[in-house]
Protein backbone atom coordinates (compact mmCIF):
# COMPACT_ATOMS: atom_id res chain seq x y z
CA UNK A 1 0.00 0.00 0.00
CA UNK A 2 3.17 2.52 1.08
CA UNK A 3 6.27 2.00 -0.45
CA UNK A 4 9.50 3.48 0.71
CA UNK A 5 10.23 5.03 -2.73
CA UNK A 6 6.97 6.72 -2.68
CA UNK A 7 7.58 8.93 0.31
CA UNK A 8 10.74 9.76 -0.46
CA UNK A 9 10.88 10.19 -3.76
CA UNK A 10 8.01 13.01 -3.86
CA UNK A 11 10.00 16.11 -2.44
CA UNK A 12 7.20 16.96 0.03
CA UNK A 13 7.29 15.94 3.34
CA UNK A 14 7.34 12.27 4.49
CA UNK A 15 4.22 12.62 6.19
CA UNK A 16 2.27 14.48 4.15
CA UNK A 17 3.07 11.09 1.54
CA UNK A 18 2.15 8.95 3.99
CA UNK A 19 -1.06 10.84 4.49
CA UNK A 20 -1.70 11.16 0.68
CA UNK A 21 -0.93 7.48 0.28
CA UNK A 22 -3.44 6.40 2.74
CA UNK A 23 -5.92 9.17 1.64
CA UNK A 24 -6.03 7.72 -2.18
CA UNK A 25 -6.36 4.34 -0.17
CA UNK A 26 -9.37 4.95 1.56
CA UNK A 27 -10.75 7.00 -1.06
CA UNK A 28 -10.74 4.02 -3.87
CA UNK A 29 -11.92 1.58 -1.18
CA UNK A 30 -8.38 -0.12 -0.94
CA UNK A 31 -9.23 0.55 2.75
CA UNK A 32 -12.61 -0.34 3.89
CA UNK A 33 -14.74 1.89 6.35
CA UNK A 34 -14.42 0.85 10.08
CA UNK A 35 -10.84 -0.37 9.36
CA UNK A 36 -8.11 -0.20 12.02
CA UNK A 37 -5.05 1.78 10.67
CA UNK A 38 -1.73 0.16 11.58
CA UNK A 39 -0.51 0.99 15.05
CA UNK A 40 1.98 4.02 14.87
CA UNK A 41 4.96 1.83 16.00
CA UNK A 42 4.55 -0.76 13.08
CA UNK A 43 4.24 1.40 10.42
CA UNK A 44 6.77 3.88 11.49
CA UNK A 45 9.12 0.39 11.55
CA UNK A 46 7.97 -0.64 7.66
CA UNK A 47 8.78 2.50 6.58
CA UNK A 48 11.28 3.37 8.30
CA UNK A 49 9.98 6.75 9.59
CA UNK A 50 9.58 8.15 13.50
CA UNK A 51 6.58 7.09 15.29
CA UNK A 52 6.11 11.10 15.01
CA UNK A 53 5.63 11.54 11.35
CA UNK A 54 3.39 8.46 11.26
CA UNK A 55 1.21 10.34 14.22
CA UNK A 56 1.69 13.86 11.81
CA UNK A 57 0.39 11.57 8.60
CA UNK A 58 -2.60 10.14 10.90
CA UNK A 59 -3.48 13.81 12.31
CA UNK A 60 -3.16 14.36 8.59
CA UNK A 61 -6.13 12.05 7.64
CA UNK A 62 -7.99 13.25 10.74
CA UNK A 63 -7.89 16.81 9.59
CA UNK A 64 -9.25 15.54 6.35
CA UNK A 65 -12.19 14.00 7.74
CA UNK A 66 -10.33 10.43 6.59
CA UNK A 67 -9.94 8.69 9.78
CA UNK A 68 -10.93 9.17 13.79
CA UNK A 69 -8.53 8.20 16.55
CA UNK A 70 -9.82 6.67 20.14
CA UNK A 71 -8.04 6.87 22.57
CA UNK A 72 -6.11 3.61 23.93
CA UNK A 73 -7.93 1.74 20.61
CA UNK A 74 -6.16 3.61 17.47
CA UNK A 75 -7.50 5.45 14.25
CA UNK A 76 -9.95 3.83 12.24
CA UNK A 77 -11.14 4.70 8.76
CA UNK A 78 -14.19 6.98 8.48
CA UNK A 79 -17.16 5.97 6.52
CA UNK A 80 -17.54 8.53 3.47
CA UNK A 81 -21.01 8.01 2.94
CA UNK A 82 -22.63 11.12 5.34
CA UNK A 83 -26.10 9.13 5.06
CA UNK A 84 -25.01 6.10 7.16
CA UNK A 85 -23.32 5.92 10.72
CA UNK A 86 -19.94 5.82 11.06
CA UNK A 87 -18.41 2.23 12.10
CA UNK A 88 -15.90 3.94 14.37
CA UNK A 89 -18.90 6.24 16.20
CA UNK A 90 -21.21 3.05 16.49
CA UNK A 91 -18.31 0.67 17.68
CA UNK A 92 -17.62 3.11 20.72
CA UNK A 93 -21.52 4.16 21.55
CA UNK A 94 -21.64 0.30 22.04
CA UNK A 95 -19.55 0.43 25.18
CA UNK A 96 -20.77 0.22 28.47
CA UNK A 97 -18.73 3.30 29.73
CA UNK A 98 -17.78 2.38 34.05
CA UNK A 99 -14.56 3.91 33.49
CA UNK A 100 -16.02 7.10 34.99
CA UNK A 101 -17.96 7.61 38.18
CA UNK A 102 -20.42 9.50 37.16
CA UNK A 103 -24.37 10.74 38.28
CA UNK A 104 -27.01 8.96 35.90
CA UNK A 105 -28.64 11.48 33.99
CA UNK A 106 -32.25 12.20 35.40
CA UNK A 107 -34.54 14.85 35.21
CA UNK A 108 -31.78 17.74 35.72
CA UNK A 109 -32.02 19.42 32.26
CA UNK A 110 -35.61 19.58 32.09
CA UNK A 111 -35.25 21.63 36.28
CA UNK A 112 -32.26 23.69 34.68
CA UNK A 113 -34.74 24.86 31.64
CA UNK A 114 -37.40 25.98 34.20
CA UNK A 115 -35.22 28.14 36.44
CA UNK A 116 -33.71 29.36 33.57
CA UNK A 117 -37.10 30.51 32.22
CA UNK A 118 -38.02 31.83 35.87
CA UNK A 119 -34.96 33.54 36.22
CA UNK A 120 -35.05 35.23 32.61
CA UNK A 121 -38.80 36.69 33.55
CA UNK A 122 -37.35 38.68 36.10
CA UNK A 123 -34.13 40.77 35.79
CA UNK A 124 -33.79 41.80 39.11
CA UNK A 125 -33.13 38.24 40.37
CA UNK A 126 -31.15 38.01 36.63
CA UNK A 127 -29.00 40.79 37.62
CA UNK A 128 -28.33 39.16 41.18
CA UNK A 129 -27.49 35.99 39.53
CA UNK A 130 -25.11 37.79 37.33
CA UNK A 131 -23.10 39.69 40.21
CA UNK A 132 -19.86 38.05 41.76
CA UNK A 133 -21.36 35.83 44.76
CA UNK A 134 -20.30 35.67 48.13
CA UNK A 135 -17.78 32.91 49.20
CA UNK A 136 -19.74 31.10 51.17
CA UNK A 137 -22.61 30.93 48.78
CA UNK A 138 -25.83 33.34 49.08
CA UNK A 139 -27.06 33.49 52.44
CA UNK A 140 -30.95 31.99 51.19
CA UNK A 141 -28.97 29.40 49.44
CA UNK A 142 -27.06 28.51 52.96
CA UNK A 143 -30.22 28.93 54.87
CA UNK A 144 -32.01 26.29 52.80
CA UNK A 145 -28.94 23.91 52.76
CA UNK A 146 -28.90 24.52 57.00
CA UNK A 147 -32.63 23.33 57.14
CA UNK A 148 -31.98 20.59 54.84
CA UNK A 149 -29.17 19.30 57.24
CA UNK A 150 -31.25 20.07 60.37
CA UNK A 151 -32.99 16.81 59.40
CA UNK A 152 -29.89 14.64 60.03
CA UNK A 153 -29.28 16.09 63.28
CA UNK A 154 -27.22 18.96 62.73
CA UNK A 155 -27.63 22.71 64.49
CA UNK A 156 -29.66 23.88 61.53
CA UNK A 157 -27.31 27.34 61.59
CA UNK A 158 -26.78 28.49 58.18
CA UNK A 159 -23.60 30.38 59.46
CA UNK A 160 -21.96 27.46 59.49
CA UNK A 161 -23.57 26.15 56.21
CA UNK A 162 -21.02 26.76 52.87
CA UNK A 163 -22.29 26.04 49.60
CA UNK A 164 -19.94 24.76 47.22
CA UNK A 165 -19.41 23.48 43.38
CA UNK A 166 -19.62 20.14 44.22
CA UNK A 167 -17.93 17.43 46.19
CA UNK A 168 -13.86 17.74 44.85
CA UNK A 169 -14.39 21.99 45.68
CA UNK A 170 -15.77 20.81 49.17
CA UNK A 171 -13.23 18.13 50.06
CA UNK A 172 -10.49 20.79 48.79
CA UNK A 173 -11.93 23.13 51.05
CA UNK A 174 -11.76 20.95 53.63
CA UNK A 175 -8.27 19.63 53.46
CA UNK A 176 -6.86 23.09 52.42
CA UNK A 177 -8.23 24.23 55.96
CA UNK A 178 -6.96 21.51 58.27
CA UNK A 179 -4.48 20.15 55.94
CA UNK A 180 -0.83 21.61 55.52
CA UNK A 181 1.55 19.83 52.88
CA UNK A 182 3.68 16.92 54.61
CA UNK A 183 0.55 15.59 56.59
CA UNK A 184 -0.76 12.19 56.48
CA UNK A 185 -4.15 12.02 54.95
CA UNK A 186 -5.94 8.33 55.79
CA UNK A 187 -8.43 7.13 53.40
CA UNK A 188 -10.18 3.89 52.74
CA UNK A 189 -7.79 1.38 50.89
CA UNK A 190 -10.07 1.79 47.57
CA UNK A 191 -10.76 5.74 47.92
CA UNK A 192 -12.25 8.27 45.39
CA UNK A 193 -9.89 8.97 42.50
CA UNK A 194 -10.24 12.91 42.98
CA UNK A 195 -9.35 12.67 46.68
CA UNK A 196 -5.95 11.26 45.45
CA UNK A 197 -5.44 13.84 43.02
CA UNK A 198 -6.25 16.57 45.39
CA UNK A 199 -3.76 15.04 48.40
CA UNK A 200 -0.84 14.46 45.56
CA UNK A 201 -1.56 18.80 44.38
CA UNK A 202 -1.33 19.48 48.50
CA UNK A 203 1.72 16.62 48.73
CA UNK A 204 -0.18 15.01 51.69
CA UNK A 205 0.99 11.70 52.38
CA UNK A 206 -1.71 9.11 51.97
CA UNK A 207 -2.32 5.86 53.72
CA UNK A 208 -5.21 3.87 52.70
CA UNK A 209 -6.83 2.03 56.16
CA UNK A 210 -8.94 -1.64 55.97
CA UNK A 211 -12.55 -1.13 56.17
CA UNK A 212 -15.62 -2.84 56.23
CA UNK A 213 -19.89 -2.08 55.43
CA UNK A 214 -19.83 0.21 58.21
CA UNK A 215 -16.54 2.45 57.21
CA UNK A 216 -12.50 2.64 58.34
CA UNK A 217 -11.43 -0.09 61.03
CA UNK A 218 -8.64 1.01 63.31
CA UNK A 219 -5.89 -1.25 63.06
CA UNK A 220 -5.60 -1.66 67.02
CA UNK A 221 -9.21 -3.38 66.94
CA UNK A 222 -9.63 -7.16 67.07
CA UNK A 223 -13.05 -9.27 67.58
CA UNK A 224 -11.39 -11.84 69.69
CA UNK A 225 -10.62 -9.50 72.80
CA UNK A 226 -14.03 -7.43 72.01
CA UNK A 227 -15.94 -11.06 72.10
CA UNK A 228 -13.98 -12.08 75.65
CA UNK A 229 -14.88 -8.71 77.06
CA UNK A 230 -18.47 -9.19 76.43
CA UNK A 231 -18.06 -13.10 77.26
CA UNK A 232 -17.44 -11.61 80.99
CA UNK A 233 -20.29 -9.37 81.22
CA UNK A 234 -22.84 -11.87 80.45
CA UNK A 235 -22.88 -11.43 76.73
CA UNK A 236 -22.29 -13.53 74.03
CA UNK A 237 -20.98 -12.56 70.66
CA UNK A 238 -19.38 -14.81 67.65
CA UNK A 239 -16.53 -13.95 65.92
CA UNK A 240 -16.82 -13.94 62.02
CA UNK A 241 -14.05 -16.79 61.94
CA UNK A 242 -16.46 -19.17 63.05
CA UNK A 243 -18.63 -18.75 60.07
CA UNK A 244 -16.06 -17.97 57.34
CA UNK A 245 -15.65 -19.99 54.42
CA UNK A 246 -12.10 -21.29 54.04
CA UNK A 247 -9.39 -19.91 56.00
CA UNK A 248 -9.86 -16.23 55.13
CA UNK A 249 -8.77 -14.26 58.11
CA UNK A 250 -12.03 -11.97 59.53
CA UNK A 251 -10.07 -10.65 62.40
CA UNK A 252 -12.11 -7.37 62.77
CA UNK A 253 -15.70 -8.97 62.44
CA UNK A 254 -18.09 -10.10 64.90
CA UNK A 255 -21.65 -11.67 64.55
CA UNK A 256 -24.41 -10.19 66.61
CA UNK A 257 -27.94 -12.35 66.36
CA UNK A 258 -30.78 -10.49 67.28
CA UNK A 259 -32.94 -13.65 67.61
CA UNK A 260 -31.53 -15.60 70.05
CA UNK A 261 -32.76 -13.06 72.99
CA UNK A 262 -35.75 -14.14 74.63
CA UNK A 263 -37.57 -11.23 75.18
CA UNK A 264 -37.17 -7.28 73.86
CA UNK A 265 -35.71 -6.51 77.23
CA UNK A 266 -33.08 -9.14 76.95
CA UNK A 267 -31.76 -7.98 73.59
CA UNK A 268 -31.83 -4.24 74.22
CA UNK A 269 -30.11 -5.30 77.76
CA UNK A 270 -26.93 -6.82 75.52
CA UNK A 271 -27.30 -4.19 73.21
CA UNK A 272 -26.53 -1.10 75.44
CA UNK A 273 -24.02 -3.59 76.85
CA UNK A 274 -22.54 -3.65 74.06
CA UNK A 275 -22.33 -0.20 73.38
CA UNK A 276 -20.80 0.32 77.01
CA UNK A 277 -18.04 -1.94 76.28
CA UNK A 278 -16.80 -0.40 72.74
CA UNK A 279 -17.68 3.20 74.64
CA UNK A 280 -15.36 2.36 77.13
CA UNK A 281 -13.07 -0.60 75.91
CA UNK A 282 -10.76 -2.66 78.38
CA UNK A 283 -7.23 -1.92 77.81
CA UNK A 284 -6.87 -5.60 76.10
CA UNK A 285 -9.98 -4.95 73.71
CA UNK A 286 -6.91 -2.26 72.22
CA UNK A 287 -4.42 -4.40 72.14
CA UNK A 288 -2.82 -4.86 68.16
Amino acid sequence: MISHRSINQTGTPKYQAIAAELAQAILNGQLAAGEKLPPHRVLAKRLGVTTGTVSRAYASLEQQALAQARVGDGTYVRNLDRGAADPAQVSAAAYIDMAQNVAIATEEAPALLRALATLGRSGANLNEVLKYQPEAGAQRHRIAGAAWLARFGTSGAWNRVMVTHGAQHAIAGVLRTIARPGDTLLTESLSYPGMLALARSMRLQVIGVEMDAQGLLPETWRAGPFAVALRQTGVLVRTMDHFAVGRTPTPHAVRISLNKPASIEQLRSGLQTIAAVLNDPPPALMDP
